[in-house]
């Protein structure tokens, strides 16, 4: 979200925050690092907090709150520092992608010293602290090299105009000049402002340019603004010919009307950027199926295309097979006329009027009659591999012609839905099985690996004994849909929270399994451990692994005690 949005945004959300006690802080099960907070509004809509590297925004949404984790360190943190405080102010320092959230310094009838959320939406160094009132961090949601615990977080907090920064020109300076300024520099800091800069230099001087352009961001009168190179229903119906420009600003933009961009004004700056974001996620899925399905297809043709061309290699190597029958027929009608020098042997050719002599490798046969039962055997070889080759040719020549086409239709694909048709298309003609039509291991007629425990709502979770029970209970006995935990720092068991019914499992739940991760860890004698967990489905296992080693694509981290509490289940 560009700087000047955020500052506008900030503006607009102030009156609905203000005064408002924090209910819940969550983390968002269904968007990917994103923090929820509850300040139980009338239209029952939460502040989401997005702190992906390519995503960091703020605005309100509707979300479930069940499909929210309270489990996380960071968050239990704020719920026990915060729920229950009135939010007493809400600001960003003008230089920096940072919002600041007051809280007061009462709670309920007892006093405590006021402490501050501190909101950093900054691409790869986004994240989220809980501070004091003078900065001082007391926890973090993502444990950072650059500022520890007790640390006062600095930013620069400077006020300056619009007039300060375009004062420093005249009407001679010239673009580069100007982009070549610090000042200025910080406050075009994001690429759409900078090629809004370039476009109103082509039709103003750069210095009015500037003027103009920090005039409309830096402004009382927002208009929220999606830009989009087609039309949002198309992009809300997965409805897409082509990966469309989407821009999200709050002035009007002259890049926009030079790219002929379709202009959507809407009443609030928090809806824009909900949806901006929202349709920004449709595009990037759409663009995803396409990609993965065209590499799937790339794949599967340049495989055929190699085994085709091995085969016309082999079928290259057999060609013309009779001359191996001739050669075998013409040694046996010379055994007794036959000369031999030099591996040859010198046989006249009865099948050629007339009866010329020609040279026959003999190889490494020692006789004229091993030469030539040598011959008859090469025959009956190479038709059969010719046989076998045209009937493999046959089989794929068609199965290529059917890719080609598929590949054609992926080109001109529309919808989503008619990518997705295509890769089962494809899976279907290669093949391929999906994990997801696997059947759950039956472990009531087997032997059960590894420690089984039920967690206090009933859950079953599953605890490895040694590394290849770990192997076992991660890569054969667990469902995507499960949940996987391991110690953060130390070596132990893995443990899997099992999910049959694919619901959404309590953070109770993740509490009791992460305590017995950490419990059968080499961390058990600690206070508190950091595990780690994710769903199976991020969880792979490096190439030539030894057993028990694995590789997260994707984790959330909880802090817990080590200790094993729960009801043991026997075989």
């Amino acid at each position: 979200m560009e700087n000047f949005y955020l500052g506008a945004l900030i503006e607009e959300v102030k009156p609905q925050l203000l005064g408002r006690r924090l209910a819940r802080a969550a983390m968002s099960t269904t968007t990917a690092a994103t923090l929820l907070l509850d300040f139980e509004l009338a239209n029952k809509q939460l502040l989401c907090i997005r702190l992906e590297p390519s995503v960091c925004a703020l605005y309100f949404q509707t979300h479930s709150w069940k499909q929210t984790n309270e489990a996380p360190s960071f968050v239990q943190a704020v719920g026990k520092s915060l729920i229950g405080r009135r939010l007493t102010g809400i600001w960003k320092p003008p230089f920096e992608r940072l919002v600041l959230m007051d809280f007061e310094a009462t709670k309920g009838q007892e006093r405590f010293s006021s402490q501050r959320l501190v909101l950093r939406l900054s691409g790869r160094t986004a994240n989220v602290y809980l501070t004091d009132q003078a900065n001082q961090i007391e926890a973090m949601w993502k444990w950072r090299g650059e500022f520890q615990p007790g640390e006062s977080l600095v930013f620069d907090q400077t006020l300056i105009t619009s007039a300060d920064i375009t004062g420093q020109f005249d009407e001679q300076t010239s673009v580069e000049e100007i982009l070549a300024s610090p000042i200025v520099q910080k406050f075009l800091a994001s690429p759409q402002l900078v090629r809004e800069f370039h476009a109103r230099c082509a039709v103003l001087s750069p210095k009015k340019a500037l003027e103009t352009l920090l005039r409309d961001a830096i402004t009382d009168r927002a208009q929220p603004l999606l830009f989009c190179s087609t039309t949002l229903s198309d992009i809300a119906q997965d409805s897409l010919t082509a990966k469309p420009t989407l821009k999200l600003s709050h002035f009007p933009l002259l890049t926009a009307q030079a790219e002929e961009l379709q202009v959507y004004p809407y009443h609030s700056l928090s809806d824009a950027g909900g949806d901006f974001y929202r349709y920004q996620a449709t595009i990037a899925d759409a663009s995803q199926e396409r990609l993965s399905t065209r590499r799937l297809l790339q794949e599967a043709i340049h495989k055929l295309q190699k085994l085709l061309l091995s085969l016309r290699e082999e079928n290259a190597k057999f060609e013309n097979p009779g001359r191996f029958k001739t050669y075998g027929d013409l040694l046996l009608a010379n055994l007794s006329t036959a000369t031999v020098s030099n591996a040859k042997a010198t046989v006249t050719d009865y099948f050629d009027e007339r009866q010329p002599l020609i040279e026959i490798p003999l190889g490494e046969a020692q006789t004229l009659q091993q030469a030539a039962n040598h011959y008859f055997a090469r025959y009956q070889k190479a038709r059969r591999a010719l046989t076998a080759i045209q009937q493999r040719e046959a089989i794929l020549l068609p199965q290529l012609d059917r890719l080609s086409q598929l590949s054609n239709q992926l080109e001109t694909a529309t919808t989503i839905d008619e990518v997705r048709e295509l890769r089962d298309r494809v899976e279907n003609l290669l093949r391929i099985k999906k994990t997801a039509a696997k059947k759950p291991t039956d472990t009531s007629t087997t032997k059960r690996q590894g420690r089984w425990y039920q967690s206090t709502s009933g859950d079953e979770i599953v605890v490895g004994k040694n590394d290849r029970d770990n192997d076992t209970i991660t890569f054969r006995l667990a469902r995507p849909q499960d949940l996987w935990l391991h110690a953060a720092d130390y070596p132990g068991s893995h443990v899997l929270i099992r999910n049959p019914r694919r619901q959404e499992i309590s953070g109770k739940t993740i509490q009791e399994a992460a305590e017995l991760a950490a419990f059968y860890s080499q961390g058990k004698s600690l206070d508190k451990v950091a595990v780690h967990y994710t769903q199976k489905k991020f969880v792979t296992k490096p190439p030539r692994a030894k057993p028990g080693l694995v590789r997260l694509s994707s984790f959330k981290t909880i802090l817990v005690e080590p200790r094993c509490n729960l009801e043991k289940i026997e075989n």
